[in-house]
């Protein structure tokens, strides 16, 4: 066996082939819609410059850890459970297609990091990749009370930042803006808004909303293309009917992308 295939691994369940980082070990997309032929591997490469590749680029980016002898930042990575979903998740989005997906894990699996950063990456990069109707690309982190939201909004925003950061190394002809970039645009503690500056002007972008889904709480006049809900099994049915379920038609053939965060299952699915 050559050192290249030592260090493939395939997944046969999602149809997708890894190949294992020789710096950190961990292991990174290269190929998915795959099957495994009789001596190789059939399917569509991840290319330069698609969505794929710049999802790779942004997950390296999320490492906290920092070598103390010499100050180098270490490379981030998913473990291949949440690459398995992470694609599910995007293709859905970009292609805007119907899916349903239900995976099962463990406690303390990383479950909230993955919910944060992936929410973060289809802000910033799926709306360069769809068309939709509607002005801006919304999403929306839904959470039992106002209290556990405001926990996640803190980390949501930084992984947002890095996200943005990346998009403009690689757009630096049409960045997007935030509210350090233009005072108009709309930033508080409930919402996030991302604007484009193209050689036509400034354009509408995407839109990130924090609901609380409980009984008391009205969330109306909402389009959402992608929600995320966490803790959904403190989410009584009567909520989620009321506060997500409504707008799942407002965006019409380009419905939503869903994944509930539970304490022992991950579900995402697109209506």
């Amino acid at each position: 066996m050559s050192e290249l295939q030592d260090r493939l691994h395939y997944d046969e369940e999602f149809k997708i082939l890894y190949l294992k980082n020789k710096i950190n070990g961990s292991y990174e997309p290269i190929m998915y819609d795959c099957v495994e032929t009789s001596d190789s591997y059939d399917g569509k490469k991840i290319e330069k410059d698609s969505i794929f590749h710049y999802l790779i680029k942004f997950v390296r980016r999320l490492s906290t850890e920092i070598n103390k002898k010499t100050g180098v930042k270490g490379i981030g990575y998913y473990e291949i459970y949440q690459w398995n979903l992470a694609i599910v998740m995007v293709k859905a989005a970009i292609l805007l297609k119907n899916h349903d997906m239900m995976i099962a894990i463990a406690r303390q699996s990383g479950k909230s990091f993955f919910g944060r950063s992936i929410f973060a990456f289809c802000c910033v990069f799926v709306p360069s990749f769809v068309e939709i109707k509607q002005l801006r690309y919304e999403l929306a982190w839904g959470s039992p009370t106002a209290n556990l939201g405001a926990d996640h909004f803190e980390m949501i925003k930084q992984y947002l930042s890095i996200a943005v950061e990346l998009f403009n190394e690689l757009h630096p002809d049409s960045p997007l803006l935030t509210k350090e970039d233009d005072k108009d645009i709309k930033e508080n503690k409930r919402q996030i808004q991302l604007d484009r500056d193209t050689p036509n002007g400034v354009i509408p972008y995407s839109m990130f909303y924090l609901l609380s889904l409980n009984k008391k709480t009205v969330n109306a006049g909402l389009s959402l293309h992608m929600i995320i809900v966490d803790e959904a099994q403190e989410v009584n049915n009567d909520s989620f009917n009321t506060q997500v379920a409504p707008t799942t038609t407002a965006t019409g053939k380009n419905c939503q992308t869903i994944l509930r965060i539970v304490q022992t299952v991950l579900i995402a699915g697109k209506c």
